[in-house]
């Protein structure tokens, strides 16, 4: 499989923003877009430029998540937070507090939060649903 880095990343005008966008985060983690939510269709990019900031914050503590795999939010446990495919989390789990609480305890310290969710015309995700 190839890595995921940004050396590799095609930038084009759907992603762009989202790329400069986690650029900008790591050289200021957790100062000025926190958290940074990206959501697009699929095959563009989100995947990649997330493992390109685990790639690059490789000597940070991440914590990973998916909504997939998620039962119950887990506390915080690191100094950077991926939450990847949160649209997919269970509806009791996004209606509870523990999310936004997890997301908080991060940001109360300035530590970065990125947060990805898969978007197209028959999926309708916004803030609203979290």
């Amino acid at each position: 499989m190839e890595k995921y880095c940004f050396d590799n990343f095609v930038i084009g005008k759907a992603n762009q923003l989202a790329y400069l966008s986690v650029k900008r985060t790591i050289k200021k983690l957790g100062e000025e877009i926190n958290p940074l939510f990206i959501h697009a269709s699929s095959g563009l990019g989100k995947t990649h430029l997330m493992n390109a900031v685990t790639d690059v914050l490789r000597n940070s503590e991440i914590q990973w998540l998916n909504g997939v795999e998620i039962e119950n939010i887990p506390p915080k446990s690191g100094s950077v937070l991926i939450f990847e495919d949160i649209h997919l989390l269970k509806e009791e789990v996004r209606k509870g507090m523990e999310l936004f609480e997890l997301v908080k305890s991060y940001i109360q310290v300035k530590e970065q939060v990125y947060l990805k969710a898969h978007v197209n015309d028959k999926t309708r995700f916004g803030c609203s649903n979290i």
